[in-house]
């Protein structure tokens, strides 16, 4: 169970208001009582980045770091290229790649204004990989940017842009380190043996507090240091928002300091004045807490009865920056933000900055066309919930084989048929996700037979046209007829206004 505790705040009018936070305790049946913010239920886009030493290779994916060791883990291919490229593991270790990691092109203030335009209702970075390295200024390890590499507090410079740019703006933290400890040490005997004999850095003792490894600590003494980089992320830079890679957090050995954690960041609250939470990916934590995540929507059903978020790379294979870096289109993403939306979820999109902290201009026109899509459609968005009739328009086409699960993927085989809804209070929205091509929508859910709401539907309109549009409603449907001229690039928004209550 849980606490109450009695907070008082200032607000802008420099009067004194009360607020009151719950104080959690180190178990679940405390911290699954947290209640997901009505905020982040609001906000439904964020958007952080994969951004770090891996980026320097720029080879195939932020894996970079143990492939070059581990042949087997990824295929041959990164292994053979570091030897060609850059000579044996030997001569040339992981950590060699932090010294041309400089971010000399990095602007906090351009990157928060990218984010800003963007739409996104909160933004950060993944603060460490799985190889480690930090990209804060860390008390706990000499492996982060502020010491080594750029110099530069990376993180904490764009959380400040960030809330300067807009102070509204909620910060998210990704940390992946949980799984560094073992990372960069293939399972292959005969390869460890090879490394070994050939001396890899990795097996170096200097270099031992960054290749993390069963050989040379115990694995409670790199828990502690994990659990106070995240506390010290927590008290220097207050984020709203922090969402964990996986690993076994719930194992024997690990769950005690996992809780210890999730308490500590949960009780921030009392000093922050604000709400926050924690995005549990592929139910990392217990299955109720946190808002559930699922990675590019593997795996998630059509239909759930709880609220949550897909990750999502900007890029269609890695997630950090490669020199082959192919990308999603705008058009694709903004339709399955749109699909993810009306199915009662929300997206966290990554970006992949380059090494030298530039965000290439591919990306930036992709986050820039879906800033001016939400300008548009925005009200049948931000804020809005799902409806009893959530989609129209199969299912099957957009759900594929990804191996070991089903992944959501929007190609661009949409078409005026797939049409998802939103409810804000009273109001119903729903969107096309592609232009008619004769011209006349037909919304089959909302037939006359359909109870939509006290007394029916008054008008139709639609969002980012200031004319009347011809429509009537049959027992075939909601048919509208199209401007002449289409309007944008993008899926198209309708307001459906209604006489009386919306119906459940």
């Amino acid at each position: 169970m849980y606490l109450i505790l009695v907070v008082f705040l200032s607000s802008c009018s420099n009067k004194i208001s009360e607020k009151e936070f719950p104080v959690y305790e180190p178990n679940w049946e405390s911290l699954n009582q947290h209640e997901i913010p009505e905020w982040l239920l609001d906000a439904k886009l964020g958007l952080y980045g994969h951004w770090g030493v891996y980026s320097v290779p720029a080879f195939q994916t932020e894996w970079y770091g143990r492939i070059m060791y581990d042949k087997y883990t990824r295929g041959e291919k990164a292994f053979n290229h570091h030897i060609e490229t850059y000579g044996n593991q030997a001569d040339f270790g992981y950590k060699d790649f932090i010294k041309d990691f400089k971010a000399e092109k990095f602007d906090p203030d351009v990157w928060a204004d990218i984010i800003v335009k963007s739409g996104a209702k909160y933004a950060g970075i993944t603060a460490v990989h799985h190889d480690g390295f930090c990209l804060w200024d860390s008390e706990y390890t000499r492996w982060d940017s502020k010491d080594m590499g750029p110099e530069r507090d990376l993180y904490g410079e764009l959380v400040g842009a960030i809330r300067e740019a807009d102070p509204e703006m909620k910060i998210l933290t990704c940390f992946h380190h949980y799984r560094t400890y073992g990372w960069f040490y293939s399972k292959d005997s005969a390869l460890l043996e090879q490394g070994k004999a050939e001396n890899w850095d990795i097996f170096d003792p200097e270099y031992s507090d960054f290749y993390r490894n069963p050989q040379t600590e115990l694995r409670e003494d790199f828990m502690i240091e994990w659990e106070n980089k995240i506390k010290e992320v927590i008290d220097n830079y207050q984020p709203d928002v922090i969402w964990f890679d996986g690993g076994n957090f719930r194992g024997a050995e690990n769950e005690p300091r996992t809780l210890e954690v999730l308490s500590y960041f949960y009780n921030t609250q009392s000093k922050k004045g604000s709400e926050v939470e924690v995005v549990n990916k592929k139910s990392n934590f217990h299955p109720d807490f946190g808002l559930r995540n699922f990675e590019k929507g593997g795996n998630r059903g059509v239909k759930t009865d709880f609220d949550w978020a897909d990750d999502l790379n900007i890029a269609n294979r890695a997630w950090s920056y490669t020199h082959d870096i192919n990308y999603r289109t705008s058009n694709q993403i903004i339709d399955g933000f749109i699909d993810r939306v009306s199915r009662g979820g929300g997206l966290m999109l990554s970006i992949a900055p380059m090494a030298d902290g530039a965000i290439p201009e591919e990306q930036i026109n992709i986050l820039t066309d879906l800033g001016d899509w939400l300008k548009i459609n925005g009200e049948g968005i931000y804020g809005t919930r799902r409806w009893k009739i959530e989609t129209e328009g199969p299912n099957d086409k957009f759900m594929e084989d990804g191996g070991k699960k089903i992944m959501w993927n929007f190609k661009g085989n949409t078409d005026a048929s797939d049409i998802r809804f939103t409810k804000k209070g009273n109001q119903l929205f729903a969107f096309i996700l592609d232009w008619p091509a004769d011209g006349k929508v037909v919304i089959k859910s909302l037939s006359s037979s359909e109870k939509i709401a006290e007394n029916g539907i008054h008008n139709v309109k639609l969002l980012g046209y200031d004319g009347a549009l011809n429509w009537q409603r049959d027992e075939a449907g909601l048919t509208i007829d199209m401007p002449q001229n289409k309007i944008g690039n993008y899926a198209y928004g309708f307001e459906i206004v209604t006489d009386g209550k919306l119906v459940e």
